[in-house]
Order: structure tokens, then sequence, then C-alpha cells
């Protein structure tokens, strides 16, 4: 008798391990599955399709431009060919060695694929963030310290940091090499002793790049053309984007309520809601503040959106207006990144310190929280297939850069210094992280 019972403990176990995995299997079949009708195809809920609808690019769907709003040349295409110029050219710095591209790759969707740009004088501690759709966002760099794309590139002129050249030698150097490009735009261009038209001629050089940079539209992803097809608004030869079950799986969570609640922040096209969130991702710093710097420092710019240089009424600066400011929860905070082309901009997050996505969502998954710290998640608590579907549907977003490929290559007349891959020899050494915290000059570019 007891030699039987060591064997019915054993057929106990076997059944329970037995029972689990065909729990676990009905799990991962039921949330792959989704409601399908006779053909097949996934059902949406009038409410779920309105919300994908919002999500998709698509003519009727374009998010406003922010830069045109203080840039009045940021449509203008001769504007935006200038631009072009000055942003492959290196001899626009102190060094002569670096352009806007030296750390914003076009075959990278204008970022650079390191944790942390080399500098002059030390690793950059930020993460270079995407210029693709920027011109979409009230906010530049990951704490928002500028409010549009040409007081952002303003600042990456000046910073020792980056291209560390005062304004002076920028405008000596369009004299000497863009007189005619400049005139032609602009006007004269001033004496070399009149600071005030130096400052205005300044100004025009970063509304220049601004507008070439405006130019970096997303190209529509299988998500956007899916959800075409879903809304009836393909053209009648176009074939239908279809999404696998385990893409749909993703983008159920995504817009789940519930169980994701991604777009909660990452919303509308761009899927970014270009508010700040404190997430506990830890830097190498040791004292970044993120937002709440960012938003003293934006109030104080000259170049803001309040300011002479600005093609802006002050009344049309409602986001300056209502800027959150001076509150604990900021500290820390960073923009929320868009999640179109993540297959070209890794490594993620502003410190970039995960290289892989789904690193990225191991931690939304279980994210960071010490005691007296702010955090804007709650943990997914998704099971691992889950993120593996997530990560699927995020894929489905990639499309590329919706832009004339000429705009993606260094000007044809060869007067830039910047090879066509984009990358200089500044750029091509990895930095190393920092081996403890110390304090850092935040790079103008992030």
């Amino acid at each position: 008798m007891q030699s039987d019972q060591p064997k019915s403990i054993l057929w106990l176990l076997t059944a329970v391990l037995l029972f689990l995995l065909i729990l676990l299997v009905g799990i991962k079949e039921y949330s792959t599955s989704g409601d399908f009708d006779a053909a097949g195809e996934t059902l949406w809920s009038d409410e779920e399709v309105a919300l994908l609808r919002s999500l998709a690019l698509s003519i009727g769907n374009k998010p406003r431009s922010f830069e045109q709003q203080t840039n009045e040349f940021a449509s203008s295409p001769a504007a935006a060919a200038f631009g072009h110029h000055l942003f492959f050219d290196t001899d626009l710095s102190h060094s002569g060695a670096t352009a806007c591209a030296s750390c914003h790759h076009p075959d990278k969707a204008f970022t650079d694929g390191l944790v942390h740009p080399p500098t002059h004088l030390q690793p950059a501690p930020r993460n270079t963030p995407t210029l693709v759709g920027a011109a979409h966002s009230p906010w530049q760099f990951w704490d928002g310290r500028s409010d549009s794309l040409w007081s952002q590139a303003l600042e990456a002129l000046e910073s020792p940091l980056d291209h560390g050249m005062p304004r002076a030698e920028v405008i000596q150097l369009i004299k000497e090499k863009y007189r005619d490009e400049y005139e032609a735009l602009f006007g004269m261009l001033p004496a070399s002793d009149d600071r005030a038209a130096i400052d205005r001629a300044f100004t025009n050089v970063g509304k220049a790049i601004g507008a070439y940079v405006a130019k970096l539209e997303p190209a529509p992803g299988r998500f956007d053309r899916y959800v075409a097809g879903l809304v009836g608004s393909l053209d009648s030869d176009a074939p239908a984007e279809r999404l696998t079950k385990t893409e749909i799986a993703g983008l159920k969570l995504f817009i789940s309520d519930e169980k994701g609640q991604c777009v909660s922040c990452h919303n509308g096209p761009l899927f970014t809601n270009n508010d700040f969130k404190s997430i506990n991702v830890p830097d190498f710093s040791g004292s970044d503040h993120g937002r709440l710097a960012g938003a003293e420092q934006v109030l104080r710019n000259t170049f803001n959106c309040f300011g002479e240089f600005s093609d802006s009424e002050e009344e049309g600066c409602g986001d300056l207006i209502y800027i959150k400011q001076n509150d604990p929860e900021l500290t820390a905070a960073f923009k929320v990144p868009t999640l179109r082309n993540l297959s070209l901009t890794a490594p993620y997050m502003h410190s970039g310190l995960f290289p892989r996505l789904a690193d990225v969502l191991r931690y939304y998954n279980h994210p960071l929280q010490r005691a007296g710290d702010h955090l804007d998640i709650a943990p997914l608590d998704m099971f691992p297939h889950e993120l593996e579907q997530l990560e699927a549907f995020l894929m489905t977003l990639d499309g590329g850069i919706n832009v004339d490929p000429k705009w993606l290559q260094p000007p044809e007349n060869g007067r830039q210094q910047l090879s066509s891959s984009g990358i200089s020899l500044a750029t091509q050494v990895r930095p190393q992280r920092p081996e403890s915290p110390q304090v850092a000059v935040i790079s103008s570019q992030h």
C-alpha cells in the first residue's frame, strides 16, 4: 500500500502540470484569436474603428505643423533647399568635422544608433531622438527646452558640445559660402559689427534648417494601409493590407482600456501626445531633471514663440502661455516619443538604455518603483507572449520617410563635406557609459 503512494503523487503532479499546460495554451490561443466573422476577418466595434482611424496616417488625419506657427519659411521650397545644404555641411562647426547629419543619419530615421553620441568634450548624456515628424511637436529635445525646430537648430549651432560655432562665425561662413542663397531668401547679410542684425541673420539660418527638417514626414506603414482598407479609403485597385493574428492581438492590447492602455500617451497619427512623463528609466548623468529644468529653459529662451524673432503673435503661443512648470511631477520627466519607425531608432529611451524593443516592453511590464518617486505608468503585467504580440504590432508602424529620396542625401553640388553615408569621422566611435554618476552638460542635439 505504501509503495503505491509515490506513484499516486507522481500521477497527481503529472495531471496538474498537464492541466496548466492546456490552460496556458488556451489563454494564448484566446488572446491571439480575437473575434472574427465568417470570412475570418477581425471584427471591430464602431468605437474601435474610430480609434484606429485616429491613429492612422492619412490625408484627412495629418497633424498640425507647429513649425509653421513661428517660422514663416517653414513651407518655402527655397528655404528647405538652403537648409538641406546647411544640414549636411561640416563647415558649419568650429571643428569643421560636425554637421547636423553627424548625429541625425537619414538611414536611421535621423538618429545615430548610439547610446550617447560623442562630442568634443564628453559623451552626451542623452540619446539622439528622431527628427522624422518633429515639426508636429510643440516641444523639441527630450526635455522640451525649445519650442520650434529653428530654435533647436540655433542652440545646437552654438553649443560647445555640438557645432560649437558662435553666431558671428556662422554668419561669416554664410557670407563666404552661401551669400547668394541667403540673400535670395532673406535680403542683405549684415555688417560684421551690427550685433542686432547678426542675431536676425542667425535666426534666419535656423529657420532654413527648420524648413528642411519640417519636410521629414513619416510614411504610412502596414498598420496605416490596414486601417485604410478597414474604413474603405484605399484606392479601388490597391490590395487591402492584412495583419497577422499576432499583430492584431498586439493592436488590441495596445488600444485596450484594461490591459495595455498604451493609447493614453501614444495617440494620434504619430503615436505621441507630445507630453512629458516620468517612468523612472535610469540615466547616467546622475542629475538629469528632465522637463522640470526644460520648462524653465524654454521660457527664458530668446528664440521662443514669445520672442522678437518668432513669426507668431503672442496669443498664438498657447503652449507657452499654459505651460506646466515648477511641478515636482516634472522631475526626470521626458517627452513621450513617436512610435513610428522603431526598427530604425534603437537604442531606446532618453538615456539610450535599452538596445532592443523587447527590453523596453519588459521594463514597462515591471518598471522601477522607488519609494517617494512619482511614476506616470502602471505595470503592464502581461504574459511573455502578449509582449511579443505587442512588439509585433509596433513593427507594423514602420513606413520610412515620406519624402523625395534626394532630400535624404547630401546636396549634389559638392560643397558639403559629409559623406553620403551620413556618418562623419566624429561619430564612428561608440562612447563608453560613465562608470559612476557624474554631472554632465546636456548636449543641444538631445
